[in-house]
């Protein structure tokens, strides 16, 4: 399993009894989205065809002020590895949604990560 939004109230939510009032979306996907053409042909009719499923989703979480709090992920296990955050949309979002943004905080393991090492 990948990173997942930790419960507000969970133990582990270092954030737990503070205010954590973050907005979660999905894209609706049909069940062949991002399966080729030819999978789809061979596999839509079989009773197991739920190994094709693409388990990629498009989402987003979003809060409309700071006042909405934290929002806290929990991470898998890793020896090694890179955690990704995606922004969308247009060619400046990295600026105008995290590097430029007062408002964004990144934690990890307890310490606040400095935004000029991103």
């Amino acid at each position: 399993w990948g990173a997942k939004i930790e419960d507000f109230n969970d133990g582990l939510n270092p954030h737990r009894g503070e205010l954590q009032n973050w907005e979660i979306w999905e894209e609706p996907q049909d069940f062949w989205h991002g399966v080729d053409k030819i999978d789809s042909s061979i596999f839509q009719d079989r009773e197991d065809k739920e190994i094709c499923k693409h388990l990629d989703q498009c989402g987003g979480i979003s809060a409309t002020s700071s006042e909405n709090g934290m929002v806290v992920f929990r991470l898998p296990k890793m020896e090694v590895g890179m955690v990704a955050i995606c922004g969308c949309c247009g060619k400046e979002v990295a600026n105008e949604m995290f590097l430029q943004n007062d408002f964004l905080e990144i934690q990890y393991n307890g310490a606040v990560l400095d935004k000029a090492d991103w």
